[in-house]
């Protein structure tokens, strides 16, 4: 039993989650209509191979910025939560200066550097000289991309998760999409995608900028603080960080291996079709944003106060509604993979149907399994995370390197090489999460997964054979596929109710929401209850 006010300290951090998801959710859904607005016009305007090198772009400035960070902006993440906890403001200050300071300068160092082998990476690695003027643009984004890390992880630190979402999801999403669809009036040539891509970044920074200096104004100032206190927050900081700067690049090279090797072996058009599937499943990582915006800062809060009862019991919880929420989004893309790409991206992307049924398994898996990583970060294990990252990177290489080149794996006709990059990177992703989840049971002596899950998993049988035979019946087209998943969401909403997988806290949220959803469209009522 948890202690009347832990539980009461549990509810109001749920509602609080909840509260924020409740933002987060308007900014994530208009961002992914921007998001995937954008990336289809890129795909149908310019085609594959400027989708596939607008990708490469992507993942080679990528990790140039995983290494121009050294970890630092992991470091800012956990720390200011952390020195919130105790209120020591002025540690905070110092931190957020500092690390804003050595990023400007290290984003200046690799901007120049990625300009100047630009031509070297696109002609010798990727034998595709059009690269180069990419890469020269994206070149300009490094400092900006850099500077943004500190300017937004303040905002997210301090709570400011209504500000963060507008900024970072729809912002600077539509800027860059405006000033695409200018560019392509205009008739830019495929140059345009680099720039609307650049502005939007540039919009990003200028606006975290100008919101910090409004609400979080204790960030700026001289910092009163002793040389020796500088040095001990600089030293505790560097050392939870360092393991993360190779973790970072580690983590660039596990997640963009196959698009590297796909560009290595095959040609753009490939890195092309199979961006297409990567920006589809990316479907699921909607719950766990919405999820874990305020999730994180509130752990490492809980943490520095040792409350391990609420960390268990707030983890657990999360990870129920993320599986809830993702079951039957997986469950429809799996059954309907060509609906999902011909509607985004047109009948040309659709090689990549089956890499998008073997990548939804694996992001499936991630998504449910997120917040073992999470809490790994809130203890400042950065050298266990950092080994977990090494081993399942090594793997990824390894089966990307062996299963994009060859013409068959499974049964399955492997002309395009992207059927193998999405085994290569499934089987990966499933055991970095395992590992995560392994030294989550060993550090905080539980695995943050409900038994409730099981029965959801079980209840979904249903519903999926009714998407499996109506996929036969029915003729696909974007009606119908709207049609067919409200049913099946209702479907298995209803059965959710009849087998009790909700328990007390799911109803406590949802009275909670719904009694402020009466308040809003009733706003009188309250003041009726109060003359009474």
């Amino acid at each position: 039993m948890i202690h009347n006010n832990m539980k009461e300290e549990l509810d109001n951090s749920l509602k609080r989650v909840v509260k924020t998801s409740s933002f987060v959710f308007v900014g994530i859904f208009i961002s992914k209509i921007l998001t995937y607005a954008y990336k289809a016009i890129i795909a149908r305007n310019f085609g594959a191979e400027v989708f596939g090198l607008f990708s490469l772009s992507l993942m080679i400035s990528g990790w140039m910025l995983a290494i121009a960070s050294f970890g630092l902006d992991a470091g800012l993440s956990r720390y200011i939560p952390f020195y919130r906890g105790k209120q020591q403001k002025e540690k905070i200050k110092y931190l957020f200066q500092h690390i804003t300071s050595i990023l400007i300068i290290s984003g200046i160092i690799f901007g120049i550097l990625l300009f100047i082998l630009s031509e070297t990476i696109s002609i010798r690695i990727f034998n595709n000289p059009q690269l180069t003027s990419f890469l020269r643009i994206f070149s300009i984004i490094i400092p900006f991309s850099l500077l943004s890390g500190p300017l937004m992880g303040a905002l997210k630190a301090y709570e400011k998760i209504g500000w963060h979402s507008f900024i970072f999801n729809i912002f600077q999403n539509g800027v860059k999409l405006i000033v695409l669809i200018f560019l392509i009036v205009l008739g830019i040539n495929n140059e345009s995608v680099a720039w609307s891509y650049l502005l939007g970044v540039l919009s990003m920074v200028v606006l975290a900028y100008i919101i910090l200096k409004k609400k979080i104004k204790e960030l700026f100032g001289k910092v009163n603080l002793k040389d020796i206190e500088k040095n001990d927050i600089s030293k505790k900081v560097w050392n939870f960080s360092w393991p993360l700067l190779f973790y970072s690049i580690i983590g660039v090279m596990f997640y963009w291996t196959d698009t590297f090797l796909l560009g290595y072996f095959k040609s753009a058009n490939e890195v092309g079709y199979y961006g297409s599937a990567i920006t589809i499943v990316m479907l699921l990582i909607i719950a766990p944003e919405l999820l874990t915006q305020l999730f994180f800062p509130l752990i490492i809060k809980a943490y520095s106060q040792k409350k391990h009862v609420l960390i268990k019991n707030l983890s657990k919880q999360i990870s129920k509604w993320i599986f809830l929420v993702n079951l039957p989004l997986f469950l429809i893309m799996f059954l309907f993979p060509g609906a999902f790409i011909n509607i985004l991206f047109g009948a040309a992307f659709l090689k990549a149907e089956t890499a998008l049924k073997i990548l939804a398994i694996g992001f499936l898996f991630s998504s449910v399994t997120i917040i073992s990583t999470q809490l790994m970060y809130a203890s400042g294990k950065s050298k266990i995370i950092l080994m977990n990252i090494i081993i399942s990177a090594v793997i990824n290489i390894i089966l990307n390197l062996i299963l994009i080149p060859i013409p068959k794996i499974l049964f399955i006709e492997n002309q395009s090489g992207l059927e193998g990059a999405a085994i290569a990177t499934t089987i990966s992703i499933i055991l970095l999460n395992i590992l995560f989840i392994i030294q989550t049971k060993r550090n905080f002596s539980f695995i943050p997964l409900k038994k409730k899950m099981i029965t959801i998993a079980l209840i979904s049988i249903i519903p999926t054979m009714a998407l499996f035979f109506a996929r036969k019946i029915i003729p696909i087209n974007i009606l119908s596929l709207i049609l067919i998943s409200v049913l099946f969401f209702l479907l298995y909403l209803l059965l959710i109710l009849i087998s009790k997988s909700l328990d007390k806290n799911d109803w406590m949220i949802i009275n909670s929401v719904w009694k402020k959803m009466l308040r809003i469209h009733h706003p009188q009522s309250k003041k009726l209850r109060e003359c009474n």
